[in-house]
This record gives C-alpha cells, sequence and structure tokens, in this order.
C-alpha cells in the first residue's frame, strides 16, 4: 500500500500509517479492555536478573543523567540520577518515557523515497546505496558551480563532534551552509557573542551567584538548559536569595512559580527593556566604566531617553512603579537579564533581543560574578571550516540540497520558514529522523536514524551552562540494522559523488576523537555517575582510561576557569536607532484583529517525539493541553459571540483552522495563545492546515521569528 506526500501533510491515513511501520496495535486501548477481563492474556514482562545502567538522555539539549533499570538487559524504566552534579537527579516526563519512543507507532523501519514532487507522489522503499547513488550527479554539479543553488545541513543540536562533521562536509562545496534550526542556541548569549565582537570562547550563565533573574519568557522552570539546575536553584530561593522576574504574556509554569510576574502585552517587550535602560541610565544605576568602554554609548543614551516609564506602562501594560523597581533590583545585586525560546513561539525578533542582551552591557554583568562569564568550550583539534548560520539568515531560495540532522532539539518551527530557503523547484530534502511525520512529507528521500537510547550518541554542553561538559548517551536498546549513522551517510555521500573522505565514519569514532582531544588537553574532571568521586583528566595515565570512565557513565566537566571579555562591548550592536524605534512601537489593534500567540512545551510540539504512554499527561489529566486548543480570555470570547468549548475559526493571512476555544481569564484581552502539542491519540485533523496546527497560519518575518500573528475569529 503506498503513502502519498497528500495523506502525509494531511495524515488522512493516520491508521493505515500505524499499521505499515509498526507492530504495536492501534486498538491498544480495546485490548486492555479485553486483557482486563481476561488476565491471562495479558502480555508477561520478561523475566531475569535485574542491572543499573548509567547514560544520558539525547532528546533535547538539556542531557540530562539516567538510571536505567533492566530486567534481563532490557531497560524497563528510567529515572534521574540522585546527586549528579548538573541534573541534581532531574527527569522530565519525555525522558522517563524515552525508552517507549523506539516502539512509536510512527517509527521509520527503513530507508525511503518519494518518485516525485507532486502531492500524489507515493512514498516507495530504498536503500542507502541508491539514495547516495541518486545524489552523487547533483553533489558533483553544486561542487562544480554553485550558481544553480548550493548545499546545506541543518544542524538540529550543534555543538556536537558530529556537528564538525557536518561543516567539514559542507565546506567541499562552494557556498555550502552549515545552518542551525531555531532554538538550537540561547537567543541571549547569541546575541551577546556579536556584541563581544568575539568569536573565542562560549558564554554561560553564572546562576549559582545570581540574586536576580529578569527573564523575557525564558522557560526556567519548563525544560530551559539543564532542567535540573534551574529548579534547584529556584526550589532554593529562601536560602541563596535568588529572585526571578518574568516578563511574559503568558502565564506559563515559570510565571507562576516567579517571585514577579510582568503580564506584558506580546509585542512590547522592547519598549519595557528600553524603558528599564532608562532608568538606569537616568538614575546613574550602570557602572561608570560602562561610559568610557562603550562605543555607541551615547547613542543608546538618546534612544532610552524616549522611553519613559509612564508612557511604556500604557503601551505595555507594566505598572510604570514596576518598571523602575525592576531596574533598581537588576542595578543593586549580581543579575542577569535572558530571553528565552518558546519550543513552539520561537525566538523574539533580532531588535528586541539585542536591546534585551544590551541591558547585560549596561549593567556590567559581562565577566562579573553572579552574571555572564566567557569559558573555554570543549577541546577541539582545530577551528571548524564553515561557520554556523541560522536558518533565517540562510538566503532565500539559495538551497539545492539540504540536509535535515535527526537529532531532536525539543523545538519546533514553521515549515514555511524552511521551505522559502529551498530553490524555486522545491529544492531535494534528505531528512534523517527515527519517525514519520507531516513533515517529512518535505523531503524526496527519508533516512532511519536511531531513536533515543539505540544507539552511542554525544551529551554536550547545555545552553546557558557555567563550564563545558562531555558525557555519552550508552544505548539500551538493540539498534535495527537498517537504520542509519548520520557519519554514515556522509561517507556515503562523499563516496559516492568523489568527494574527500570527511574524517570519521561512524558516530562512535568522532566520540573517540573527541575523548582523545580531551585527554590531550589535560582539562577538567571525570565524574561518576552519582558524583561520589572524581578523576583529574591530568592524573589519567591514557585516553582509553578516560573513554572507559565515559563508557560506564561518568561525565567530564572543564575547570572553572573564565577567559578576559573584551571590554569594549557594544549596546546597540549593528542596528540603527530606527529599529529599536521600530520594534517598540506599539501594534495598535485598529482593525479588529486579534494577536495570535503559539506556545508549547519542550520536546512536545511534534507528534512522532511523543511517546503515546504519555497520553495521560495530556488527555486525561489535561496537565499538558492537545494541539487544537486555543485559550482566549472571556471577554474577548464575548466580544466575538462565542464562549467556552465552541469550535471557532482562526484565519490570518497564511490560511484558516478551525480549533476548540477554551476560556482562560490569565489571558490577556485581544490575545488567542495557541497550543503546539501531541493531537488527540497521535492523529492530525483535516482541519489543520498541512497537518502543522496553528504554525501553518503564523507569519514568519525577514529576521525568523513567528511570534505574532494578526488574526481573527469566528463561529466554526
Amino acid at each position: 500500500m503506498n503513502i502519498t506526500r497528500r495523506e502525509l501533510l494531511t495524515f488522512a491515513g493516520g491508521s493505515i500509517l500505524g499499521a505499515l511501520f509498526t507492530p504495536i496495535p492501534w486498538k491498544l486501548l480495546d485490548d486492555s479492555a479485553i486483557w482486563t477481563q481476561n488476565w491471562s492474556l495479558i502480555p508477561r514482562l520478561p523475566r531475569g536478573p535485574e542491572t543499573f545502567t548509567f547514560t544520558g538522555c539525547t532528546l533535547c539539549p538539556g542531557g540530562c543523567a539516567v538510571k536505567a533499570r533492566r530486567v534481563n538487559g532490557h531497560p524497563v524504566s528510567l529515572v534521574g540520577v540522585a546527586g549528579h552534579s548538573l541534573s541534581n537527579g532531574i527527569l522530565c516526563p519525555m525522558g522517563i518515557a524515552g525508552h517507549h519512543l523506539a516502539y512509536h507507532p510512527l517509527r521509520l523501519r527503513r530507508p525511503f523515497a518519494f518518485t516525485g514532487k507532486g502531492a500524489d507522489s507515493p512514498l516507495v522503499p530504498s536503500t542507502l546505496d541508491e539514495i547516495a547513488s541518486n545524489l552523487a550527479p547533483m553533489l558533483k554539479d553544486i561542487r562544480s558551480s554553485s550558481s544553480r543553488g548550493t548545499i546545506a545541513v541543518l544542524d538540529q543540536r550543534p555543538g556536537r563532534v558530529l556537528s564538525d562533521l557536518y561543516r567539514k562536509f559542507v565546506s567541499n562545496f562552494p557556498g555550502g551552509i552549515y545552518a542551525v534550526a531555531p532554538g538550537s542556541e540561547d537567543p541571549t548569549l547569541t546575541t551577546l557573542r556579536a556584541l563581544c565582537n568575539t568569536t573565542e570562547g562560549t558564554l554561560g550563565y553564572d546562576l549559582e551567584n545570581t540574586r536576580v533573574i529578569l527573564s523575557f519568557g525564558a522557560p526556567l522552570v519548563d525544560g530551559w538548559s539543564t532542567p535540573g539546575r534551574t529548579v534547584q536553584l529556584l526550589q532554593n530561593r529562601n536560602q541563596n536569595g535568588l529572585k526571578l522576574i518574568q516578563v511574559e504574556g503568558v502565564q506559563s509554569r515559570t510565571a507562576l512559580q516567579a517571585d514577579t510576574w510582568l503580564p506584558i502585552m506580546p509585542g512590547t517587550e522592547a519598549a519595557l527593556a528600553l524603558a528599564i535602560g532608562g532608568v538606569i541610565v537616568r538614575q546613574n544605576l550602570f557602572p561608570a566604566k560602562i561610559e568610557k568602554t562603550s562605543p555607541d554609548f551615547r547613542t543608546y543614551k538618546t534612544l532610552v531617553s524616549k522611553f519613559e516609564p509612564e508612557d511604556v506602562a500604557a503601551v505595555c501594560g507594566i505598572p510604570s512603579s514596576v518598571i523602575s523597581e525592576t531596574a533598581h533590583a537588576l542595578a543593586s545585586n549580581p543579575s542577569v537579564v535572558m530571553s528565552g525560546y518558546d519550543p513552539a513561539g520561537g525566538p523574539l525578533d533580532n531588535a528586541t533581543e539585542t536591546v534585551i542582551a544590551g541591558l547585560n552591557v549596561l549593567l556590567g554583568n559581562i565577566g562579573r560574578t553572579g552574571g555572564i562569564s566567557l569559558h573555554a568550550p570543549i577541546p577541539s583539534p582545530g577551528a571548524t571550516t564553515s561557520p554556523a548560520v541560522g536558518l533565517a539568515q540562510v538566503p532565500d531560495h539559495s538551497v539545492r540540497l539540504l540536509l535535515i540532522d535527526g537529532a531532536e532539539s525539543g523545538h519546533t518551527y514553521p515549515l514555511s520558514l524552511l521551505k522559502r530557503k529551498l530553490t524555486a523547484d522545491g529544492g531535494t530534502v534528505v531528512m534523517l529522523s527515527p519517525y514519520l511525520s507531516s513533515r517529512s512529507a518535505l523531503a524526496d528521500y527519508l533516512v532511519p536514524s536511531p531513536a533515543a537510547f539505540e544507539s552511542l550518541e554525544e551529551i554536550s554542553t547545555p545552553p546557558g551552562a557555567r563550564r563545558s561538559s562531555f558525557a555519552l548517551s550508552l544505548p539500551l536498546l538493540k539498534q535495527p540494522d537498517t537504520t542509519v549513522d548520520p557519519a554514515t551517510l556522509l561517507a556515503k555521500l562523499a563516496g559516492a559523488s568523489g568527494l574527500p573522505s570527511v574524517g570519521a565514519e561512524t558516530v562512535e569514532s568522532c566520540l573517540r576523537q573527541r575523548t582523545h582531544d580531551i585527554w590531550l588537553s589535560k582539562r577538567g574532571t571525570l565524574a561518576t555517575p552519582t558524583g561520589s568521586s572524581q578523576t583529574p583528566v591530568m592524573a589519567m595515565a591514557s585516553e582509553e582510561e578516560l573513554w572507559k570512565g565515559l563508557s560506564e557513565g561518568g561525565w567530564w566537566v572543564d575547570n572553572m576557569q573564565d577567559k578576559q571579555v573584551n571590554p569594549r562591548l557594544t549596546l546597540l550592536g549593528l542596528m540603527t536607532p530606527d529599529r529599536y524605534d521600530k520594534a517598540s512601537a506599539p501594534a495598535l489593534d485598529t482593525t479588529g484583529t486579534l494577536k495570535l500567540i503559539p506556545f508549547g512545551w519542550r520536546n512536545a510540539t511534534m507528534t512522532a517525539s511523543v511517546a503515546p504512554v504519555l497520553s495521560k499527561l495530556f488527555q486525561e489529566s489535561h496537565l499538558r493541553s492537545l494541539g487544537g486548543r486555543v485559550h482566549i480570555n472571556p471577554s474577548t470570547l464575548a466580544a466575538n459571540a462565542l464562549s467556552d468549548g465552541a469550535y471557532v475559526k482562526i484565519s490570518t493571512h497564511s490560511g484558516n483552522m478551525t480549533a476548540q476555544a477554551v476560556a482562560d481569564p490569565s489571558v490577556i484581552p485581544g490575545v488567542i495563545h495557541a497550543i503546539v502539542g501531541p493531537s488527540p491519540n497521535n492523529t492530525a485533523s483535516k482541519d489543520r492546515p498541512e497537518a502543522e496546527g496553528i504554525l501553518g497560519l503564523c507569519a514568519v518575518r525577514d529576521d525568523g521569528s513567528w511570534r505574532i500573528t494578526e488574526a481573527t475569529i469566528a463561529k466554526a
């Protein structure tokens, strides 16, 4: 039975997909009911010796430590590792069920290819050799001339040694692009790197010594960085004196648990940041050296003078007294100002990100205890050949051949952002993934990559970490023979097209190379999984000793040695003040439209990455909401003649879809909070455009942001 692109986009054949790609029956609930009446029919769990294995979770960049209980070698439960110095025993619900994902109903079991570009093109079985052979002429043509488009690799989890391999591969082609997906890096630290005008070292937050965190939407208690780090810090606020101020238009878990929640009107974050900066400048609350070392201080001072707290309060909905109090709290304590990627809502616009990051420069937080430090990255043999480029910065219609990495980032983004980077004919897309999903319809070739806990993987430094770290995710399950190692795919493509070798041909050989580099550096220590003992790398006789410790679940953590930061930091970067005037201007509702704001949870924004066993989390307990629902203030519903639970038609310039309205008093009037999450029973609705749900309606701006889209609602 053939499956077409159209069926993947709409998931019209959801039950067919399940039957084709997995032995798990879709009538699982019905079978469970039968088993309760016939206990003898219940499948028996394996019996055998009980053992425990220490490993790490790779479902997102957080890289939490895992203790797996195994019976007869098979994992039956996963928990966090108590006493672990980085993750502090915390493991999120997705990680707890991570070993179930190998049996996901949409598991991709072998390579496939579409026979054409049309919506009715069927998906047919293929082999890795056939895919490499088909792509070889294109690779040779691109290498001889990139005039018709170049090659790009989209890395969904940068910072790995595999990332260096991707960079080396694309450097063989004129104009080759190494791109990183939205949400794969901390936006504030990325922006600060540009303000610092440095490419050396890695920036990180010294949260352990911070006393005030001003967060513009960072989900600090809902999967930010390594969850155990921030959870422990916030739980111990009575002892460490930490204060969290959350600026967010959504009443998220972080907003609920913050010391102060500032429910800002979406789209006015830049105005608030500039107003806070204005208070700091007018009252001389900044270090005196900033005026001398920041070359654009005078320009910044002129800009923030336009943003009086009283005027901004009327725009963003935050009282002027609170704006002033926030500025004083930041200036009188070791502080950090950050923004954060919503896993579904994406980044703020560039101007807003810059003015938020610039507050750290104004306060002198860079290189300060309790602020932001610059530390050495993981040891590497040398400089990489292709710089990292954000997906939004890739020139439109420039990519003729796109390779999409199969790692999970925990975030999602509108497909329209990716499509417009491909050449006018749609380009050619090779997608590595353990699962089949609606996004598979974008690809021309589907290559099955290992699922979580099936292969040896790298756990690299989480975003925002204070020090570099490195560990291994050790396999708990047998990897199917049909899955493809990403390094093997690159080696096949290189061989078929006559390219020089890109180096290692397996992920394991890449990881051994990284271990070798760490051992040669003699930096850092190797801690046992529970942190009971630590061994300095300089005391190890060989790299095999380090590899053995890592293979037993140990974690390497670098020494606490900060690097010097360039003292001449800019406050505004390369952007002109008029860009900030435009970004901070209120988006007034003059046409009767509403602000559509998508939001979601890390690792729960795409159907294929959520284990079916977690349906209780979404469908029964309602601790997490399902996709296809929108939260709207009761007054907004009433103004549009709608009621709680009604089905509404949401319309934007990109199309329309039907969703169920949920009356929610915490939502700011005039705003639609649209959930991006699993659809009921892991199937998609025909009412969701291209099975993307609300993301298919979002307007993607030139800078790659899509947080706010003008929309209207009506009764469906």
